[in-house]
């Protein structure tokens, strides 16, 4: 596990650098409103990658607070967290969503966010076992229609 310190030890001696890499780590909710404050304010990072850090819907709630308004983050990669259908409701406008907790019940919201981002590169759905073909084919399809991202299962 990271400390606070350490973590802001690491951002401060990484800074300037496009893209940050913190899989991991097992961050803590204090962790993740940490680099949510630096999304606020960073204007390097186009990729923040925290893969299997076991971060909680309310540190991810913390980061979608921050990358709301950093334009220049094209990367945001939550790959194998603890992130449930509610927490996709409330953030749905920055997240990627493979192998979380994810249902067909927020497809729709998925969906059409899919319809008006223009912002998203990529939307890794892989090994997502708890969608069902119809609901990865409406994701698709969404994507596809507005020409978005590219969508990777």
């Amino acid at each position: 596990m990271v400390s606070t310190s350490e973590l802001q030890y690491e951002m401060d001696t990484r800074l300037g650098e496009a893209d940050m890499d913190l899989s991991r780590r097992q961050f803590i909710d204090d962790d993740m409103s940490i680099l949510g404050d630096e999304l606020r304010i960073n204007k390097y990072w186009h990729g923040l990658h925290l893969v299997e850090n076991n971060n909680s819907d309310r540190g991810v709630k913390y980061l979608a607070r921050g990358s709301y308004s950093n334009a220049r983050l094209k990367v945001l990669d939550l790959d194998g967290n603890q992130i449930s259908d509610e927490c996709v409701k409330e953030i749905a406008h920055i997240l990627p969503i493979a192998r979380n907790s994810i249902t067909d019940r927020s497809i729709n919201v998925i969906c059409n966010i899919l319809k008006c981002n223009h912002t998203w590169k990529n939307l890794y759905i892989c090994d997502d076992r708890q969608l069902s073909r119809k609901s990865v084919q409406q994701i698709e399809d969404a994507a596809e229609e507005n020409h978005c991202c590219m969508i990777y299962i």
